[in-house]
């Protein structure tokens, strides 16, 4: 399934802002496969690439934050070659990290 509306083959205009919003969408899509082919209580394994980095994480989330697993039944997660954060920050010596005073 391609995620969110608006990349590669889908159909549609897109209306997210943000990655719960994306994660909130993708679960109610994933409700209506679920009971549309009758495929409750099974481990659904989430993957992706490249950006979905960003989005595997938050709808993972989603998935666990439902606590319903006869619907939402996480097995797992895998990323393959992950963007996981803005590639401006990630250069080298261009990276600051937020300092917190206890």
């Amino acid at each position: 399934m391609e995620q969110p509306v608006g990349v590669g083959f889908t159909q549609g205009t897109g209306n997210i802002v943000d990655e719960v919003g994306l994660a909130e969408q993708f679960l109610g899509f994933y409700r209506i496969f679920v009971n549309t082919f009758e495929v409750q209580n099974r481990k659904t394994y989430l993957t992706g690439e490249s950006y979905a980095g960003f989005y595997i994480p938050y709808i993972a989330n989603a998935f666990l934050d439902q606590n319903e697993t006869s619907t939402f039944n996480l097995g797992g997660i895998m990323l393959g070659d992950p963007i996981i954060g803005d590639g401006a920050l990630q250069k080298e010596g261009t990276f600051k990290p937020h300092q917190v005073s206890v």
